[in-house]
């Protein structure tokens, strides 16, 4: 918990220097009772980079960008995150391994905005999210295996957190959350010639998941 919130001291000191020239009242600005959008993008990664206090990193969060659609003190919002790769390799000159690991998520949800003074504004609100995750990998050595996992989850709850305004155009947020996730997970196992090993194998859990605010996003208002 400790290297967020560093980060985010960080870089509020460094943007409250730069922009330090500005007027208050242009931190916010005439947007605050109009309609007007925002589009947040994961900085966490640069953060990391730029600031590195030890090898605990931040946590870069499940969205990689973000959106909201303002009006009247409150917004419609939607993240968006996923990942996706592929690693070929051979395995001791007996054959070749090819892994894949792909993931994407989303988030919709709604949100009320309350300001708190010129440069800083606090929300919550409540999400719907989703999930889908499939990792498989197959193996061509005596013989073909193939092995897949894939996660389906869908939930949602809570969220709360706070933004500081550079101007009245680029801000920095962060937020935590409280997520009830309901998961779904199929792992298959399948041989080309022992075909008595093969396994189809679904289960499913719910969890209560608290997300910490350790995933910092530069936005850009307009």
């Amino acid at each position: 918990m400790k290297k967020p919130i560093l980060l985010l001291i960080s870089f509020l000191i460094f943007s409250q220097n730069i922009f330090s020239q500005n007027n208050d009242s242009d931190s916010q600005g005439e947007h605050d009772q109009g309609k007007y959008s925002e589009v947040g993008l994961n900085a966490t990664s640069f953060v990391n980079e730029f600031i590195s206090l030890n090898s605990n990193d931040a946590t870069i969060g499940d969205y990689m960008i973000t959106y909201k659609y303002h009006f009247g003190g409150k917004a419609l919002r939607l993240g968006l995150g996923g990942n996706f790769s592929q690693i070929d390799e051979d395995t001791d000159g007996n054959g070749n391994r090819t892994t894949n690991n792909n993931s994407f998520n989303i988030r919709i949800g709604y949100e009320w905005n309350k300001k708190i003074t010129k440069r800083w504004a606090f929300y919550s609100g409540m999400d719907i999210v989703a999930g889908n995750q499939f990792n498989s990998s197959v193996s061509d050595n005596f013989e073909r295996v193939e092995t897949s996992t894939r996660i389906t989850t869908v939930g949602g709850g809570p969220i709360l957190g706070i933004q500081f305004f550079i101007n009245s155009h680029i801000s920095l947020m962060t937020e935590g959350s409280l997520y009830y996730k309901h998961s779904i997970t199929n792992e298959k196992k399948n041989f080309s010639l022992n075909t008595e090993f093969n396994e189809d194998d679904t289960n499913s859990r719910n969890d209560l998941n608290f997300g910490l605010p350790t995933a910092l996003f530069f936005v850009i208002r307009f």
